[in-house]
């Protein structure tokens, strides 16, 4: 009897074993059903999140802004892109703090202060006068000239962009400061147009004035110590800059054709006689214009 009972005690504890290896291997697949059931929930909502990012961002220009959301209603409907250019009003409002501004020149979305958590929303209106947008354009200019930013732009350059930028009045992406390495100079944005609408014929086209970083050579006014016919019948005048911009000027090689021209008044004659501005002994001054 007694072997009976170790026998009936060890199926006992065999029995009981395989019930708590049971349990356990139960209690294993639950926890990892759990664990799998939570991470593919997250991994479905983040596919999702993301899916719908990327499907907005697909629609609506890509503007360098990591935001969650940007909405877009045009004359009171929802849209998935932005209207082409037109004489539409702008609103735009930001979320946790980032202020966004609707930027007419290059037609784009301008944010500060940006948020990784901010929603966006933009409105389109339709009516917006022709007077109106002109002066959101010229605003929007007077932003570029007037702001030192000293970024290289090079790239516009090679690519041909940056006339198209000056010409179409847009000056989108660039600055004063801002510069191009062309003919082995560098040439800085020193103004944006500077000169439009000046002279006695007006010069209607968009533009940029260049400089180069460095001085291009030096040079003489005049071979002798004359100020005779003034700017116009100097040597620099005559001579040395109407050769740079040639075709095998380091001007002229460097932008060519899209050199433009403007009227000015220059000196043309010197009385040596007049008294100079500067005082002193000095004498001499332009008395004469064209």
């Amino acid at each position: 009897m007694g072997g009976g009972l170790l026998e009936t005690n060890n199926q006992l504890e065999r029995f009981t074993g395989v019930k708590k290896n049971k349990k356990m291997i139960y209690s294993i697949v639950g926890i990892l059903l759990i664990i799998g059931s939570i991470t593919l929930y997250k991994t479905f909502a983040f596919y999702e999140e993301k899916k719908s990012f990327n499907i907005l961002k697909g629609r609506i220009p890509d503007f360098g802004y990591d935001i969650k959301l940007l909405s877009v209603v045009v004359n009171d409907k929802k849209s998935d892109s932005i209207p082409e250019r037109g004489l539409y009003k702008t609103n735009v409002h930001c979320t946790n703090g980032t202020f966004g501004e609707w930027d007419y020149n290059n037609w784009n979305l301008v944010l500060n202060n940006v948020s990784s958590e901010s929603k966006c929303n933009i409105e389109f209106t339709s009516g917006l006068s022709e007077e109106e947008y002109n002066k959101y354009i010229e605003a929007g200019k007077a932003l570029h000239r007037n702001t030192y930013r000293g970024k290289d732009i090079t790239r516009y350059y090679t690519d041909g962009s940056l006339y198209t930028r000056i010409s179409n009045g847009s000056f989108e992406d660039i600055y004063v400061g801002d510069y191009i390495i062309a003919n082995d100079v560098t040439w800085i944005i020193a103004d944006l147009d500077n000169y439009l609408y000046t002279g006695d014929t007006q010069l209607t086209k968009h533009h940029a004035t260049i400089i180069p970083a460095i001085p291009l050579m030096d040079a003489k006014m005049n071979d002798t110590d004359t100020t005779e016919g003034g700017y116009i019948g100097s040597k620099m005048a005559k001579d040395i800059l109407p050769n740079l911009i040639t075709v095998n000027g380091v001007i002229g090689k460097a932008f060519g054709i899209h050199i433009i021209e403007y009227r000015t008044i220059l000196s043309n004659s010197i009385d040596a006689n007049a008294i100079n501005q500067s005082g002193g002994v000095w004498k001499g001054a332009s008395n004469n214009w064209a």
